[in-house]
């Protein structure tokens, strides 16, 4: 069992580092999670089509969501869900007729990027058309809201409900919804995790959970915290399209020694 202590100093000691290594207020990285939320049910599926392709080499295949707009009725939820039913045959069809994407299509390949894509994307579709509306959506979600342990609930149920959407990924769309009480466990935040001996094995629910408790502890939102450490771990803090620097070895350098007193 980790101490309190030393998940209040890996953050408190990751939030300097990131500072120190972007050059800027850490402030203006975390402005987007921080402040930024959905505000109607196109927004919410726009997010889910992003999140459902963030895995490795999907969207190297994918291409850029927003081409997909029309095929999606502007990214309505319930117009598609209408449009297509339960086939995602359909979908993939007409996104293949209308739309040249940079990577293959092949409908007879089950484990192809595009036809869990595809499937996932129906998936979705349905799922937020059984909601309905953007205030039944922010109900559904506030309802998982009333006690720690039932947050991990929401994307429990979601990776159960919508196809290709494991427990990372929809934690993903969640706090790219703005939804800070959620935080996604990827690869730089768990090899951080492992390398500074939070957690012994690979395990994203745990993980999930430790950030969760590390917000608690710190005053910070878990999507925050998991930002701090994303941006050490992936580099991904600079502007535009400057070559991106991985900290994550030298930040479990600095900080493990400071670890091991406590």
């Amino acid at each position: 069992m980790v101490s309190d202590k030393k998940l209040v100093t890996l953050y408190r000691e990751a939030r300097d580092f990131l500072e120190a290594i972007a050059g800027r207020d850490v402030e203006e990285l975390l402005a987007f999670t921080r402040y930024a939320k959905v505000t109607d049910m196109q927004e919410v599926f726009w997010r889910f089509a992003r999140s459902l392709c963030n895995k490795r080499g999907m969207p190297a295949t994918i291409g850029d969501v927003d081409d997909l707009e029309p095929f999606l009725f502007g990214f309505d939820p319930v117009r598609t869900a209408d449009k297509y039913g339960g086939d995602w045959r359909r979908l993939f069809t007409a996104i293949r007729e209308g739309y040249t994407p940079p990577g293959p299509m092949d409908m007879s390949r089950e484990g192809s990027y595009w036809v869990v894509f595809t499937k996932g994307l129906l998936s979705g579709a349905l799922f937020l058309s059984r909601i309905g509306t953007f205030s039944g959506f922010e109900n559904f979600v506030a309802g998982f809201a009333h006690h720690p342990i039932a947050l991990a609930g929401l994307p429990i149920i979601i990776e159960r409900f919508i196809y290709g959407m494991g427990f990372p990924l929809a934690c993903d769309w969640l706090r790219e919804m703005g939804y800070t009480d959620y935080a996604k466990p990827d690869i730089h935040v768990l090899t951080i995790f492992i390398e500074c001996g939070i957690v012994r094995e690979w395990d994203t629910f745990q993980s999930f959970k430790i950030l969760a408790h590390m917000g608690r502890l710190v005053g910070e939102p878990p999507a925050v915290v998991d930002k701090v450490l994303w941006f050490i771990g992936s580099g991904r803090f600079l502007p535009g399209d400057e070559p991106v620097t991985r900290y994550r070895n030298a930040f479990v350098e600095y900080v493990n020694p400071m670890m091991e007193k406590l």
